[in-house]
This record gives C-alpha cells, sequence and structure tokens, in this order.
C-alpha cells in the first residue's frame, strides 16, 4: 500500500501503520478527537474521514512553519467540506499555553488523544500529562525503538531522549495500559511507528464531553 492508494501526497506517516491505525479508530468508533501537533493536516484529514457523522475533532496546532501553516488552513477547507457532517476545531498555538489548555479543557473529553507535535521525550511527557487525562485512549507517534539508534548516530552517538523513549518505558513500567503498537517491520530508512494506550481511570477526572 502507498500514501497514494490512502488518498495523500505528504503525509508525514508510514502508510502500513497509518492505515490499520485508521481501522482502529473505525472499530471503536469515537465520537470525540484530539490531535495534538497537525502540521501540514493530512493526518487530521485521515481521521476526519473515518470518524461518524456528528463527531468532534479538535487539533492544537502552532504556527511556527510558514507554508505548513497555509496547507493545514486549505486542508482543513477542503476536509470541511468533504465531510460537513464532522465538527473540526483548530485551537492555534503551543499544546504548553495555559490559553491552550484552557480552551482544550472547556470542550471536556475525548475518546482518542493524538500526540505527534515535538517529538522528544520530555514534550511527549508534557503532552501526554497535559491531555491524556482528557481522554479514554492516548496515541503517540514515532515510537519505533530503531529510532533510537538512529537518532544517536544523527546526533554523533549523543543519546536524545525521544517519543520512542517514553513507549520503551511505558512498555517497562506500566505494560497493562498498552492497547496497541503499529510498527511497520520493513521500514528500515524510515521507521515510526504509532503506540495506542489506555489513559481513562489511570489519570485525573473525567469530564463530560460538550
Amino acid at each position: 500500500m502507498t500514501l497514494g492508494d490512502l488518498g495523500y501526497k505528504e503525509l508525514t506517516q508510514n502508510p502500513t501503520e497509518w492505515s490499520l491505525y485508521l481501522e482502529w479508530i473505525k472499530e471503536i468508533n469515537p465520537r470525540s478527537y484530539l490531535e495534538i501537533g497537525a502540521y501540514w493536516g493530512f493526518s487530521l484529514q485521515g481521521v476526519a474521514r473515518v470518524l461518524q457523522p456528528d463527531s468532534w475533532l479538535t487539533v492544537v496546532e502552532a504556527p511556527t512553519h510558514a507554508r505548513a501553516w497555509e496547507k493545514l488552513l486549505e486542508i482543513m477547507d477542503e476536509t470541511t467540506k468533504e465531510v460537513p457532517h464532522i465538527r473540526i476545531d483548530l485551537i492555534k498555538g503551543s499544546s504548553r499555553e495555559s490559553r491552550v489548555l484552557d480552551r482544550v479543557e472547556n470542550k471536556g473529553y475525548f475518546d482518542i488523544c493524538f500526540i505527534d507535535a515535538s517529538h522528544d521525550f520530555s514534550s511527549v511527557w508534557s503532552d501526554f500529562e497535559n491531555y491524556g487525562k482528557w481522554s479514554t485512549f492516548t496515541v503517540v507517534h514515532d515510537i519505533d525503538e530503531r529510532l533510537i539508534e538512529k537518532n544517536k548516530w544523527k546526533h554523533n552517538g549523543v543519546e536524545n531522549a525521544t517519543a520512542a523513549h517514553f513507549w520503551k518505558c511505558l512498555k517497562r513500567f506500566r505494560p497493562e495500559v498498552i492497547v496497541k503498537e503499529f510498527i511497520d517491520p520493513l521500514a528500515f530508512e524510515t521507521p515510526m511507528g504509532i503506540g495506542i494506550f489506555r489513559t481513562e481511570g489511570w489519570l485525573w477526572k473525567r469530564g463530560a464531553n460538550r
């Protein structure tokens, strides 16, 4: 399967992993979805296409790259026209801004929180702490452990903590919350990986979606 088969040209996801993830979304039938870090917007477009009518899709993105931000707005406009039965809200700003946190909290509870902004360990952990508490499932991108060695080589032997380290720690210390991981074993050049774990009942209080 290729990205073209999935209807994308610039999706920053592994096509095999992404198609399996979309199938999982359809299986659990979520009504509310939060995406932290949309960049081009192709991932939110794919999710919107598989959500049920009258679902909510909330996106948090900071306009740090002009071309990507322009493309995101374009993709959101296309998606709204393509699937008008899905409500899509864009929250502009960094996921660490208190203003952004307040806006997300005011929306209440989400079935899925997809973390795909900054991929260093501290950023992933921060997004998990700030937004995982408002979701049943939290999803993290770039969890393939092959990325650890790849990034180490990239930084002249220095091992910087990443999303892959976050997932490795989670599997070691809280294996009972792991739901699924989608890792393409053939992705030698560009390993990525998508990891899903359950956060409901683990973190803070549950809110009421509104």
